[in-house]
């Protein structure tokens, strides 16, 4: 075990890695961590937020146009071992 680093995907998460655009990263490249699909923690809504949940999308959602992602902004990189 190393400090900072993920031993291996949590379980029920999708997690992928994205460049500035969107698109998804292969093995051995780094980019953005990004969940593609809805998760088991994920936060309903956040505290002050609209009805239409604008602080969260603006936090998570928005990042990339056009797919839906939840944006962490952390920095990964997929491993070969998974």
């Amino acid at each position: 075990m190393y400090s900072g680093v993920i031993q291996c995907p949590f379980l029920g998460v999708a997690l992928a890695c994205f460049d500035e655009n969107g698109n998804p990263y292969t093995q051995g490249e780094e980019g953005d961590l990004v969940i593609t699909q809805p998760f088991p923690n994920a936060p309903l809504g956040l505290l002050g937020d609209d009805e239409n949940k604008t602080k969260l999308k603006d936090t998570y959602y928005n990042q990339y146009p056009g797919r839906t992602a939840w944006y962490q902004a952390d920095y990964r990189m997929l491993s070969s071992a998974y």
